[in-house]
């Protein structure tokens, strides 16, 4: 789920399905594309966001659960 800042409430901006046990998030600079981790699958999930709706747009497997993600500060 994706939230807005709406004055002083959170609104649900946007939602999609990912795999199972997520362990974290991050955003791509431009907020154009998050990667969710999962567990289950062993494989970070690739999320497109246009601003209003959030989709699956495919997956990268890895050989282990994804448990530590972060993004560049820079």
């Amino acid at each position: 789920m994706v939230y807005r800042i709406d004055g002083t409430r959170l609104t649900l901006a946007a939602q999609a399905k990912v795999g199972g046990w997520g362990q974290g998030v991050a955003w791509s600079r431009d907020g154009k594309t998050l990667l969710a981790q999962s567990m289950l699958n062993k494989a970070l999930d690739v999320l497109s966001f246009d601003g209003n709706k959030l989709q699956l747009a495919g997956e990268i497997k890895v050989p282990g659960g994804p448990a530590g993600i972060r993004t560049a500060e820079r």
